[in-house]
């Protein structure tokens, strides 16, 4: 009589738990690392969009007797155009769009202007541009690459925030032109979690000034060293629109919503320099002394 030799082709109880444990053990080690990846491919991306950005505005200079585009700019009129030059217009033909601004309606009517897509070298894909206000999620340093706003000369002048000559910048090499920017205040969000977020803001009489040479030695004003902790601000997510402030002076670093750099990869934000190279910088540059040699947020040797 033979005996017949049963042979199960499933899986006990203890196996299962077995491969469950070891899926799960894989998971846990592999979706950070997964997460990191994208995160990483997503800042390569904004690199890219920050030096074709820094190429493009080389390229303009080039083109307008070696002067940077403007920052906002009213018209001198009567308003309607105010803004139609700021560099992200101006840029326009250098970075191969088709979208036509002519007026000021036309500057923030983005939702009717198909270029001014979420997918565009003005958007990081961490911060989509806002279609409703000014798409950009890279701010311009206005304090370096522009003249600035004169309050002596009246808010409808049309020399605020005209473009520098590359000649009138000392350190363009080292000096960021633009950088991830975002509106930080968020209705206090960011203070409340920062106990030094107002360490850098300065009004009209407290800006930092005469740094630019001795290596901050001769600074005066609110010139830091600070404590700011950066990584804990809190994008709104509304649009930069156009500048972003930087520590110790007095316009949009502590108006407009706070634009600030924002550190949205990892801690680290990207900025294009004004000799058109671009790199990614710890956050906590921010709180380097201004004029000194970790300064790249001011114009100085």
């Amino acid at each position: 009589m033979h005996r017949r030799t049963r042979f199960s082709n499933g899986f006990t109880l203890i196996e299962l738990l077995v491969v469950i444990a070891i899926i799960a053990i894989l998971a846990a080690i592999l979706f950070p690392v997964f997460a990191q990846a994208r995160e990483k491919a997503r800042q390569t991306t904004c690199i890219s969009n920050l030096k074709q950005i820094g190429m493009a505005t080389l390229m303009y200079a080039q083109d307008f007797d070696q002067t940077y585009p403007n920052g906002w700019h009213p018209d001198g009129g009567d308003r309607s155009h105010d803004g139609v030059d700021m560099w992200r217009i101006s840029l326009i033909p250098y970075l191969g769009f088709h979208t036509t601004v002519q007026t000021k309606a036309d500057l923030y009517n983005a939702p009717d202007q198909a270029n001014w897509s979420s997918n565009n070298v003005l958007s990081c894909m961490d911060a989509p541009t806002s279609k409703a206000y000014g798409p950009t999620s890279y701010g311009y340093n206005q304090h370096v690459m522009t003249n600035g706003w004169n309050d002596a000369l009246g808010g409808n002048s049309a020399q605020q925030y005209n473009g520098k000559t590359d000649a009138s910048l000392l350190m363009p090499a080292h000096v960021m032109s633009y950088c991830d920017a975002a509106n930080v205040w968020d209705n206090g969000a960011s203070a409340k979690v920062d106990p030094h977020y107002y360490d850098a803001n300065a009004n009209t009489s407290e800006e930092c000034v005469n740094y630019q040479n001795n290596n901050g030695a001769d600074a005066t004003g609110k010139c830091g060293p600070w404590l700011m902790n950066p990584n804990v601000w809190i994008a709104d997510g509304g649009s930069v629109d156009w500048g972003v402030g930087v520590p110790g002076e007095a316009t949009d670093w502590g108006a407009n919503g706070d634009r600030r750099p924002f550190s949205r990869h990892s801690k680290m934000i990207d900025c294009a320099f004004a000799d058109g190279h671009v790199k990614s910088v710890q956050a906590n540059t921010l709180n380097a002394k201004v004029g000194t040699a970790d300064d790249i947020w001011h114009d100085h040797n």
